[in-house]
Order: structure tokens, then sequence, then C-alpha cells
């Protein structure tokens, strides 16, 4: 399957190289290898480490209601579950989304922008916008229930072959760990 993606990817930069356009066919192919890119702005934190290294990690709630429920369905519905598993590779928990007697980390997420990246011919063969969403995270002390920090996480989808819905959960659950590594200090387990 990821040959076809990538052979797909490819031919049609082959297209463009015929056409001329150089410059777009090279982009285009990068971001078929790149699959999708991430980051995050700190919205309420105060800079400092959390007093408690957490070692599970619980996605409760992904909404829309600050957009007006305009996320596509089929976005909402990966959202969670893939956000999880990107986070459970990462590898810096016992436990994501499992029952856990540990310091559970509680992720809420409100989606404040998606972006569908364009429409018509130029979206339709790779070429058009990528598309985004932005989730204002809320990370929570499972045991005490104290906002610990807020952050805007972006996740952009960046291939145009791949499935968009399943780019931008995976990108939010990469942005999740990105935050972590780099403000708290998470990395992977010890095996």
């Amino acid at each position: 399957m990821t040959k076809r993606i990538l052979l797909l990817g490819l031919a049609l930069g082959l297209l463009s190289l015929s056409s001329g356009c150089v410059s777009t066919a090279l982009k285009s192919g990068y971001r078929e290898f790149k699959q999708f890119s991430t980051s995050f702005l700190p919205y309420e934190a105060d800079g400092s480490r959390w007093e408690v290294q957490y070692s599970a990690l619980r996605i409760e709630r992904i909404s829309d209601e600050a957009i007006n429920g305009r996320t596509p369905p089929e976005l909402m519905s990966r959202l969670g579950p893939l956000a999880s598993g990107e986070v459970a590779d990462a590898g810096m928990f016992r436990s994501v989304n499992g029952t856990a007697d540990d310091q559970v980390l509680i992720v809420r997420g409100e989606i404040l922008h998606y972006d569908s990246g364009g429409m018509g011919a130029t979206r339709t063969v790779g070429f058009g916008e990528s598309r985004m969403v932005v989730i204002r995270t809320t990370f929570i002390d499972g045991a005490s229930g104290r906002v610990l920090a807020r952050a805007n996480l972006v996740s952009k989808a960046e291939s145009a072959l791949r499935n968009w819905a399943d780019l931008l959960s995976r990108g939010y659950g990469a942005a999740i760990v990105k935050y972590l590594k780099e403000t708290q200090g998470y990395t992977k387990l010890a095996e």
C-alpha cells in the first residue's frame, strides 16, 4: 500500500515536471514523504515543570463547539483514537487511555479552527493547500482536577494522497508528544 502511494506521488511529480512546474512537483513530493506537521503555542502555562511525572495519559474529550460543530464527522470520529495511538507509539506513558492506578494526565481539546485546504481541481490532484486543525488543549491533573496548562496545538495534513482525517488525527497526537517533550521533558520510557 505504501509503495503504491509513493509511486503515485512520484508519477504526479513526473507529470508536473513535464509541464515545467518543477518547484511544485518537488514540494508535492516532499509533502507526500512528510505526511503531517505539528506545532504548538502555549496559551496558559507558567513555564515551569509539573510537580508530577505522569505515567498514564487519557484523552477524554475533543469537541468542536467553539466552531459550532463545523468539523467534518470523519475527523471527529478519528481524532481521539488515532491521537491516542500516536501518543502510545511515542512510549512516554505506561498506559494511554487504559485503566491505570498511577498518576493520570488528562487531555481535553476544543477545536478552535478547521481549514479544509481549499477545493477544486488543484486540491484533487494534490497541489492545493494543506488541511489544518488548531485544537486548544487542556492538560489536567487526574487526581486533583487542577488545570496544569493550556496550549494551542496545530496539526497540518501535508499529504494529498493519504487520508487527511487520519493524518490530522495522528498529527494531533504527535503535537501532544511534542508539547510534552519540549515543555515538560518527557522522554521514551526505558524498556
